[in-house]
């Protein structure tokens, strides 16, 4: 049987259902995707004329992250004729991952039709390709962002301020932290107890940490859920110095502010509940 040919009206079909994207710096993808990875494995991805994006819940609907990559971050942007939802498996792809350099680029082919992710690493003029499958009949989350009334809003530096979660964490596990300033707006209080130890952390404003303070509000949170999904680790491959934002017992409110010029236009936000 003879091979077919396709016509004009295939390969305008073809294209409509494909769509790719060219980063420069493969090291700060792998670092989104790692981040995404502490929220959950398995994460839906929104491919438009204007953006990728990825609004995610955690597996126990605790924590959620909106992330938002304008085209402006990417060398080449090729979106598919209509906005397409897709799911990956962060994690698997993550373990199939070449070792990266910041000289090593990231070409992006996603297959709609086929339902394969390729991606391709170059650097030097060698390229490695892997090929992942995606699952393509998605339904968008339709969760909105809370709303944070009435609230405290800081600014703090990201890597002291993890440093002493982690440490919180290593000694009080899952404890309830609560967070709140001061009444004259000049520290960030993060406070507990365990049993019959209790634990004040004070970040006096313009003296280290804490950048900026106003506002006062009082929430509780899990100390392993601030670790595991506010505040993880890999954010800092983004990010030096986070926006937090709360109320009184409300969710809690991170952005993070984009460390490296390719992704300067970029949101990364990350949303976790409060404790009764």
């Amino acid at each position: 049987m003879g091979r077919r040919i396709l016509s004009i009206y295939d390969l305008g079909r073809l294209s409509k259902m494909r769509g790719q994207f060219f980063f420069r710096e493969a090291p700060l993808f792998k670092a989104i995707l790692e981040t995404l990875n502490c929220i959950n494995s398995y994460v839906t991805f929104e491919f438009s004329s204007e953006a990728l994006s990825v609004r995610q819940l955690d597996s126990t609907r605790v924590a959620m992250v909106d992330y938002v990559i304008p085209k402006v971050c990417f060398e080449d942007w090729i979106p598919p004729e209509t906005p397409k939802e897709f799911e990956l498996d962060v994690q698997r792809m993550l373990t199939a991952f070449p070792k990266v350099s910041r000289d090593t680029s990231l070409h992006v082919e996603l297959g709609f039709e086929s339902g394969q992710a390729i991606i391709s690493f170059i650097d030097a003029g060698k390229i490695k390709r892997r090929i992942f499958p995606m699952k393509t009949a998605v339904e968008k989350l339709e969760v909105s962002p809370p709303t944070i009334e009435d609230s405290a809003k800081c600014r703090v530096w990201l890597k002291p301020f993890i440093e002493d979660l982690q440490e919180l964490k290593k000694i009080f596990g899952e404890s309830t932290a609560t967070l709140h300033s001061d009444k004259i707006g000049k520290k960030l209080i993060l406070e507990g107890k365990e049993e019959a130890s209790i634990f004040i952390n004070e970040y006096k404003l313009n003296e280290g940490i804490l950048l900026q303070l106003e506002g006062q509000a009082k929430s509780k949170y899990n100390i392993a859920q601030l670790n595991a999904y506010a505040f993880p680790q890999s954010i800092l491959h983004l990010s030096e110095v986070a926006n937090i934002e709360f109320g009184n017992d409300t969710p809690l409110k991170v952005a993070f502010t984009p460390k490296d010029m390719p992704l300067a236009d970029a949101q990364f936000i990350h949303y976790l509940a409060c404790v009764a």
